[in-house]
């Protein structure tokens, strides 16, 4: 009872943290004294229905594109482990995972569920499942990082150093040399035997149970450095994912933002170097999916290139985006109804066996 309580009061304390800074951004930018404001978009935009619903359209296109590319990129570093997941088990587990990370608490959940599911059939291979989780995260993070580094090249370094702010150039510096230093490090594994790294795995099981995990992650990370085509192509695919989701962000900015006044809308150019930034701040853990600091981070972003005129509109763009993304994750309804069938079905299935034996 004691540590189900601690949990709800950990997840208590992080939604009031994730709703109250939401709630104090909103309640700032309402009417700012320089006008604007989110006020100004509710009342000349949202409430009169001048929307573009077409961009909005094209938006939730884009993002539903972009999160099936996420599960594609899951299911080829699946079977870079040798774990043989079918195509439609991942594509199944893949939406129950998007599922449970946008609309239940916490930000990480979904991926747990998704380890669990992918490995239930596989129980001594169980780590690698978690490991192809984590894994798939690293990756997504080390292409946001690249991109910010290729687009603030040619938008900061490239010209445009005169409309950002200093700050967000020594923001820019320093994911690109996060980048670098992840390559470095990703390039020094392949010095690591593979041999070697199952044989530090087994003396770590032998030590303690929690080395022994850490030490079977660690061999499936080095086993990942070893297949480098395998993790070209999921490169390459999330490359293509994070295009999209920039892509759907600047068009709800476009499609709910003041677009008569076009210096509160940066460029799409800046989009890639903004909403990259946007999505790492998002992964902040203490704000479960981003919520309240995704919002204050996108109108700071804006404001970095634009001014205080941006702030409200890179606000109601996060916001927006937000609700595009629950609304894509309801498509993972019907694959969590499937699973919770197929699981019905086992534990029969297990009980018939039982009694006949």
């Amino acid at each position: 009872m004691g540590l189900l309580v601690r949990k709800l009061l950990i997840l208590f304390l992080k939604y009031g943290l994730a709703i109250g800074l939401l709630v104090a951004v909103v309640y700032r930018q309402w009417e700012p004294p320089g006008g604007n404001g989110l006020s100004h978009l509710w009342h000349n935009r949202i409430l009169t229905g001048e929307i573009d619903w077409l961009a909005l359209v094209a938006a939730w296109c884009c993002q539903v594109t972009a999160t099936g590319i996420t599960i594609i990129r899951w299911g080829m570093l699946i079977r870079a482990l040798d774990l043989p997941l079918s195509g439609w088990e991942t594509w199944r587990l893949g939406w129950v995972g998007i599922l449970f990370n946008t609309l239940l608490p916490g930000s990480v959940g979904g991926d747990l569920v998704k380890a669990t599911l992918a490995a239930r059939s596989y129980p001594d291979k169980r780590t690698f499942a978690v490991a192809s989780v984590i894994f798939d995260r690293i990756l997504a993070l080390w292409g946001l990082f690249a991109m910010v580094a290729v687009a603030g090249f040619f938008r900061l370094w490239g010209g445009g150093m005169a409309e950002a702010s200093p700050s967000l150039v020594v923001v820019v510096h320093s994911v690109a040399i996060s980048a670098l230093v992840m390559l470095v490090v990703w390039a020094l594994l392949g010095l690591v035997p593979s041999l070697w790294a199952e044989e530090l795995a087994k003396t770590m099981a032998r030590k303690a149970q929690v080395l022994g995990v850490l030490g079977e992650l660690a061999r499936a990370i080095v086993w990942y450095r070893h297949r480098p085509l395998a993790v070209a192509k999921a490169m390459f695919i999330t490359s293509c994912g994070q295009v999209l989701f920039v892509l759907s962000f600047f068009l709800v900015a476009k499609a709910l933002g003041d677009n008569p006044m076009k210096e509160t809308l940066p460029g799409l150019g800046w989009h890639f170097l903004l909403v990259p930034l946007g999505m790492v701040l998002m992964a902040v853990p203490l704000f479960p999916g981003g919520l309240g600091i995704g919002e204050w981070g996108y109108g700071a972003l804006y404001t970095q290139v634009v001014g205080e005129t941006g702030r409200a509109t890179g606000m109601v763009a996060s916001l927006g985006h937000r609700v595009l993304g629950w609304l894509v994750a309801l498509l993972g309804l019907r694959a969590w109804g499937a699973t919770r069938l197929s699981g019905q079905n086992v534990v029969s299935a297990s009980g018939k066996n039982s009694a006949v034996g």
